[in-house]
């Protein structure tokens, strides 16, 4: 009977146990702990624009690497005078193990601050996938780097995703708000939601509340597909 009653003893321990794991799988589930963040920083590249002896640096991300990459950014890292640009990634211990300063071709939304660069060389990794609005969760994931450091991984949360914004032609724009102030060089960096899918890309920040800014992927979509594209006339540097 003892060892019967050590089964039942033992058996209870085993479910109590069970129940605990499956209660962590939802929480995970539902707060984005089971996304890989490993894949969420192979796809992210640095992106350095040079003008003269200066750099705007800048965060970009691998939504294609089909024979090319193609890289979505924020546009506003374009400057009037570029001499080159130098694209990095597959960081590891902080240094990058991909480093081309080639470019194919690059376009940019009339409309958006958005920006397409693709580069002749395969980075190897698992691309983003591009989600649109009804992918927000309330839990979301950003990965920049931080004053042109490697790319770092920050939760964040939403706070709005119909926040009006003046942008500096003073015209006004509705976009997403996330908690936090974003750090210079995560400009063009993605926002993940608890799934990993790419939900945004960043391209701004407020100095009077603790909010970042971004454009949903749904607008990527839309101008990539039906919008008049603006092919930048500038040399493609090689």
């Amino acid at each position: 009977m003892a060892y019967c009653g050590f089964n039942y003893g033992f058996s209870l321990y085993v479910v109590e146990f069970l129940m605990k794991m499956l209660l962590l799988v939802l929480l995970c589930n539902q707060f984005g702990g089971h996304t890989d963040h490993r894949d969420l920083l192979d796809r992210t590249v640095r992106i350095s624009v040079y003008s003269g002896n200066t750099a705007d640096i800048g965060t970009g991300t691998v939504i294609n690497n089909n024979g090319k990459t193609v890289i979505i950014t924020c546009k506003h890292l374009l400057s009037p005078n570029i001499s080159g640009v130098m694209i990095e990634g597959l960081f590891k211990n902080s240094i990058a193990q991909f480093v081309t300063t080639k470019i194919s071709s690059w376009e940019y939304s009339a409309w958006q601050d958005f920006m397409v660069i693709t580069i002749p060389d395969v980075i190897k990794c698992k691309p983003a996938h591009i989600g649109n609005r009804g992918d927000l969760t309330k839990q979301l994931f950003t990965v920049g780097c931080n004053e042109g450091s490697s790319p770092t991984v920050v939760s964040t949360s939403l706070i709005s995703d119909n926040k009006a914004w003046i942008t500096e032609k003073k015209v006004s724009t509705y976009q997403l708000e996330i908690a936090g102030v974003a750090n210079n060089g995560r400009s063009g960096g993605p926002i993940y939601n608890s799934r990993g899918v790419l939900v945004g890309v960043l391209w701004g920040s407020s100095n009077t509340t603790s909010a970042v800014n971004l454009t949903t992927c749904k607008e990527i979509n839309k101008w990539r597909k039906v919008s008049p594209v603006v092919i930048l006339s500038t040399p493609v540097f090689d």
